[in-house]
């Protein structure tokens, strides 16, 4: 039992992380580009990226690719 209990803690605290690592990875974009373009380049209204930068919703593993392209593109060299 005490083995179960370590592995939902484990998942647990890697959900978070991996949400906190997606959200400021969307933060980084909006500082990079402001907030309208990345709604535009990411194709999803402004109130979901609203959500995803509150924290209220996780961005979808589908536009996970689709950002780090954007990060990539717009890299100050």
């Amino acid at each position: 039992m005490r083995a179960l209990v370590n592995v939902v803690n484990t998942l647990v605290a890697y959900a978070s992380m991996t949400s906190i690592t997606r959200r400021r990875l969307l933060e980084l974009a909006v500082s990079r580009i402001g907030r309208s373009a990345v709604a535009a380049r990411l194709g999803v209204p402004a109130a979901i990226l609203d959500d995803w930068l509150a924290g209220q919703t996780q961005i979808p593993d589908g536009k996970l690719v689709p950002l780090i392209d954007l990060l990539d593109a717009t890299r100050q060299q």
